[in-house]
């Protein structure tokens, strides 16, 4: 019978950790075993790892980082298929039995949707992650011409790899990977074999305050970026793939917000407030230069879509109203242009555009157009 193993990965997440076990102990695949990782924790998750005995493997170590918590977890495990789940998520109990079917044919990786839970686990809703279809098949031309973010697949806990194809990429750097390693078996599992994917979800993704890295994501994310494609190249030239670097930095998400962040230092607006329609992405990256003001303001509070065109004018003009000097779309809100089509027609009618490229949509408030 083909083996599997679930690997918990955790650090200080003593209140969701409890969960992620029970799903992973829940499993109906009958030749499973759980392995949980504690990457020096300083809560209480050791001694809630220890209350299962011995239904599970610990593997308990000093703080090392994402990549170092990978490596001990397959160091420790048997399995055929392993998952690694966070230990803020959770699987359905047919996760493994499911994923087991799916790489019999000889894929190197299987992924499916996660739903998006709350802080305390509840679904409500249908949102999943991610919202969209799941890519599968022979995506290593893809890879090799768009780079590590080209195909569209789950965070950690919505895959399961085959053994034989992690033996080809683990164990990871320590020291380069302490964030990011899921990206890294995303990008580079796929070369050595095909995707499966299963439509239905198989798991839990729970939101919650501590999923990201907070101000300093954009230089980690540049960092990791800069790594992942170097190894990207690596293994692309030792198969005979032909890698495309330059077209990855045009296309991947951290080296287009760096670019964006620099062409809005570059708009020259000689430090007055301007309106960024980013969708919350961009403005904690511009530094003390960069006064940025949320287009919608609810009770005091700035954020959020407009409900229509009319309410986009009318937070405009009071926009205006309090000084702002200029309106930038950044390309992550370039969706605007399709649902509010009458709120951009009336803007560029009324004001000069000072930029419109693939990072940004700008214009000058302080001259309007009669």
């Amino acid at each position: 019978m083909t083996t599997a193993s679930v690997i918990v990965n955790n650090f200080n997440y003593a209140r969701y950790v409890g969960a992620a076990i029970d799903s992973a102990l829940a499993q109906t695949h009958p030749a499973t075993e759980v392995i949980v990782v504690d990457d020096g924790s300083t809560d209480e998750s050791r001694e809630i790892i220890a209350s299962y005995g011995d239904r599970l493997r610990a593997a308990l170590k000093d703080n090392g980082g994402q990549g170092s918590a990978f490596n001990a977890g397959f160091a420790a495990s048997t399995g055929d298929v392993v998952c690694f789940l966070d230990a803020d998520d959770v699987l359905d109990p047919d996760a493994m039995e499911r994923a087991v079917a799916a790489l019999a044919g000889g894929a190197a990786k299987v992924h499916w949707p996660l739903r998006e839970l709350n802080l305390h686990g509840e679904w409500r809703g249908d949102a999943l992650r991610p919202p969209g279809d799941l890519c599968r098949g022979d995506l290593r031309a893809k890879i090799a011409a768009d780079g590590s973010e080209s195909y569209v697949t789950v965070p950690t806990s919505g895959n399961a790899w085959a053994r034989w194809a992690l033996e080809r990429v683990l164990p990871l750097d320590e020291r380069r990977y302490h964030m990011f390693a899921d990206g890294y078996l995303c990008t580079l599992v796929p070369l050595y074999g095909p995707v499966a994917a299963i439509d239905e979800p198989l798991g839990g993704y729970r939101r919650h305050g501590g999923n990201h890295s907070g101000g300093r994501w954009l230089q980690d994310g540049l960092r990791y970026w800069e790594t992942m494609a170097d190894d990207l190249e690596a293994h692309c030239h030792a198969l005979g793939l032909t890698p495309d670097r330059e077209r990855w930095q045009r296309r991947s998400w951290y080296p287009r917000v760096r670019a964006t962040v620099d062409a809005l230092a570059g708009l020259g607006r000689e430090g007055r407030p301007f309106v960024l329609v980013d969708d919350s992405v961009l403005a904690e990256q511009l530094g003390a230069g960069g006064i940025a003001m949320e287009l919608i303001q609810r009770g005091g509070v700035g954020g959020g879509a407009p409900l229509d065109d009319e309410e986009a004018l009318a937070a405009l003009h009071e926009r205006c109203a309090e000084g702002a000097a200029a309106l930038v779309i950044a390309w992550p809100a370039f969706w605007w242009r399709d649902t509010y089509p009458e709120f951009i027609g009336t803007v560029a009618r009324r004001y000069p555009c000072v930029a419109d490229d693939d990072l940004l949509l700008a214009f000058d408030l302080r001259a309007g157009i009669a």
